[in-house]
């Protein structure tokens, strides 16, 4: 792909054929609590949907089921291969639930940034990027492709931060800074501590 055409057989087939690499298929989620500098992270993804199979609670069937990936500073983080967990009490109602797991050795996760991760996303937070796993030839694509979205929640679990961040109404403060206490200490100034241990967010 990409490559440039014989120049004595300038065509190539236009409904794609068995010999070309698998698409790329999924969908992605943005949140900002998947803004995660430090330490240990833990990323869990619940999703609502309809239009499933009853087959499809197999858990057997739904291993290594995603490819999943974050927004990292110097690039995408992963993809890391995870395996779905799909229940329903009416068979109608499916809930989809994977996690991933980012190590305190790996980089940062941060906001989207085009030139740095590539593509057209519109937004302003951090990106998980879930791939449906093309290798798989049990359940995959074809086994979701009538699934329909009816709420995502995100929740994120961090271990061993060492640092934090503060600021209060004049702007960002050094923890460090013995002179910050002479602001701190001023009536009626709002501080605000980021330093999260777990959350979620739904949508």
């Amino acid at each position: 792909m990409g490559a440039i055409l014989d120049s004595q057989n300038p065509k190539w087939n236009g409904f794609g054929s068995t010999s070309m690499p698998l698409a790329q298929v999924g969908f992605s989620l943005s949140s900002s609590i998947l803004k995660m500098k430090e330490g240990d992270r833990n990323i869990k993804v619940y999703l609502t949907v309809k239009g499933l199979d009853v087959s499809a609670k197999n858990n057997v069937l739904t291993a290594n089921l995603f490819k999943v990936s974050i927004t990292g500073e110097k690039g995408w983080i992963g993809p890391k291969l995870t395996s779905a967990t799909i229940t329903s009490s009416d068979n109608f109602n499916y809930r989809i639930e994977f996690s991933i797991n980012i190590s305190k050795d790996e980089p940062a996760a941060v906001v989207y940034n085009k030139a740095t991760h590539g593509g057209e996303f519109d937004t302003i937070n951090p990106i998980l990027q879930i791939i449906v796993n093309n290798e798989k030839t049990d359940f995959g694509y074809q086994n979701l492709t009538n699934a329909e979205l009816v709420d995502a929640t995100i929740e994120v679990n961090v271990q061993g931060i060492s640092s934090m961040e503060l600021e209060n109404d004049f702007g960002a403060l050094n923890p460090k800074n013995p002179l910050n206490h002479l602001v701190l200490c001023q009536k009626k100034t709002l501080i605000s501590i980021f330093f999260m241990k777990k959350h979620s967010q739904s949508g």
